[in-house]
């Protein structure tokens, strides 16, 4: 059976293996879901203060105007063809 991975073993029960497989991927992807959750939750923390707001439109407006300076200064365009 060209179709099944080449972990599982054809003799067994393949539907029983199949199953197991999905819960085993279902289980580490729901861990590895809730941790990027946390993660996401913990720096939100420390970047959603006044000053960091503050902080981060500083850094943003920083970084367009060098990039439009940067294309003004090269002069390149998108080419159309």
């Amino acid at each position: 059976m060209a179709f099944l991975p080449q972990f599982m073993n054809p003799d067994a029960n393949t539907a029983t293996q199949a199953l197991a497989l999905g819960a085993v991927l279902f289980v580490i992807a729901v861990a590895v879901d809730i941790a990027y959750a946390l993660g996401a939750s913990s720096i939100a923390q420390r970047v959603s203060t006044p000053g960091a707001n503050s902080r981060q439109g500083r850094l943003l407006g920083t970084i367009y105007l060098t990039l439009a300076a940067v294309a003004a200064v090269t002069g390149q365009r998108p080419t159309t063809e």
